[in-house]
């Protein structure tokens, strides 16, 4: 047994004299008081034992047996040696002091969760024909890379049915082993005569739990969760797909702060704000050229 191991054995033995003396408590009564079996009490008080006990009940054995004394008026005729008072404060702050700290083990820290990887692209288009120059051009963003503390970003932009979501999403499919963080996908409905455009808060909520947040630790403002948003985000490679945005006040607040992230933005607006502001490369779509048009028709309908 190591010294401090053996201050405590000292001070339980002690400790029993005291508890004699005092003429209580019985064991029964610390038992119950402490969870501890009047067996292993009688042990502990008698100093036979090979280890130190729990420092926990010795410390209730303490208070119980000297408050026992102090409630009967014993407690100043009771002594052990030294007096009771003079024995008891140096050598049961000593016995703290040692034992304490020799058991004592540095609190475990908790690793932060590690963010879940999401795969929320749609399905891409079964029968996609052309856009050669469109997809080479979203190839030459991915590959510019991004200043620090930005993301890259790409808008594809042009009027209703012409293909911007069929061709984000099959790009993205065609791209996702770029970015092996996950992959990230809403529709913000920006042009849906049904339904509001989706609010950013509400975004970043689905985003969050996404990457694997719990709702209990989402915070309640938008700009906090915004900011633990870009902080998971943080040196991750992850692609990011806003389809249908109808205003850049829909977009920014989604835009990480990492040159690994990439963003692709649809939209029916041109986004000059983003594009001016933000550094996002514009890619316009038209009506397909006449050839590729034949090409999609022969895919679908057969030749």
């Amino acid at each position: 047994m190591d010294p401090a191991g053996d201050l405590l054995v000292q001070l339980c033995q002690d400790l029993g004299q005291l508890r004699v003396q005092a003429g209580g408590p019985s064991l029964r009564d610390l038992g119950e008081l402490l969870g501890v079996s009047k067996s292993q009490l009688a042990v502990i008080l008698s100093g036979r034992i090979r280890r130190p006990p729990d420092w926990d009940v010795v410390k209730g054995l303490v208070e119980a047996v000297r408050g026992y004394a102090a409630d009967r008026g014993r407690l100043g005729q009771v002594s052990l040696t030294t007096g009771v008072e003079e024995f008891w404060r140096p050598r049961y702050a000593a016995v703290e002091h040692a034992f304490s700290h020799r058991s004592r083990k540095p609190a475990a820290v908790p690793e932060p969760p590690r963010p879940a990887v999401p795969h929320q692209l749609p399905p891409a288009v079964h029968h996609f024909s052309g856009r050669a120059a469109e997809l080479a051009a979203l190839d030459a963003v991915a590959g510019q890379g991004a200043p620090a503390g930005c993301a890259v970003i790409s808008a594809i932009g042009g009027m209703a049915g012409v293909g911007k979501t069929a061709l984000a999403v099959y790009w993205a499919h065609r791209v996702a082993d770029r970015f092996p963080d996950g992959q990230l996908y809403v529709n913000l409905r920006g042009y849906d005569p049904a339904d509001p455009p989706l609010p950013p808060e509400r975004v970043v909520w689905d985003f969050l739990t996404a990457l694997g947040v719990p709702d209990a630790r989402i915070p309640a403002g938008t700009a906090a969760r915004i900011g633990l948003y870009r902080s998971l985000l943080y040196d991750r490679r992850v692609l990011i797909v806003l389809d249908n945005a109808r205003r850049v006040e829909q977009v920014r607040p989604l835009l990480p702060a990492s040159p690994g992230c990439l963003v692709l933005v649809t939209s029916r607006s041109r986004l000059r704000g983003l594009i001016s502001a933000d550094g996002a490369r514009p890619v316009m779509l038209d009506l397909l050229p006449g050839a590729e048009a034949s090409g999609l028709l022969a895919q679908r309908l057969g030749r």
